[in-house]
């Protein structure tokens, strides 16, 4: 398994555990924005802010390398 791979496993197991405690929904939206986010950008960063122990945004900055 290319390492790639093997890193997206952890976090997406991260998310899941972190996302469904607070939301305590399998189908949830903002678990799928954040994994959405993640998969779409090639080089950049996914902020998740959270308020009152409750995510209220989800940030994505995408970097391009020529």
């Amino acid at each position: 398994m290319p390492r790639g791979s093997k890193v997206r496993k952890i976090i997406e197991g991260l998310l899941r555990l972190i996302i469904m405690k607070q939301i305590k929904d399998r189908n949830s939206k903002i678990f799928d924005e954040i994994l959405g986010a993640i998969k779409e950008i090639k080089y950049g960063e996914v902020v998740i802010v959270i308020h009152d122990s409750k995510i209220v945004r989800i940030e994505k900055k995408e970097k391009k390398r020529f």
